[in-house]
């Protein structure tokens, strides 16, 4: 196993879904994320039906970080110091995308 995938409908009423992706780190740098995770957001909005797409990042995660981007999806907010982790603080960004915006 390289990683995994991740998709969860966050709200059903909000028509909203999100989506997420970790790699070993032999596997990273490959393309395997950006494959990948198109397929996980085509699948949220023409079959799922999403109307958007969220997906939450370790601020310090900056390869995810551009790999949104080239998703087209846009950082809406940065949670600062949000979680404790392994002795230290984190901030967690979250990229969006309307399904409009594709």
């Amino acid at each position: 196993m390289i990683g995994d995938l991740t998709l969860v409908v966050a709200s059903v009423e909000q028509a909203t879904i999100e989506i997420g992706w970790v790699l070993h780190p032999e596997a990273q740098g490959r393309g395997y994320a950006a494959e990948a995770s198109a397929a996980l957001l085509d699948l949220a909005v023409d079959l799922l039906g999403a109307h958007r797409v969220v997906a939450q990042l370790d601020a310090r995660n900056t390869a995810s970080a551009r790999l949104c981007e080239r998703l087209g999806m846009r950082l809406e907010t940065r949670h600062l110091d949000e979680e404790f982790c392994k002795g230290e603080w984190t901030s967690t960004l979250v990229d969006a995308l309307l399904a409009r915006e594709r």
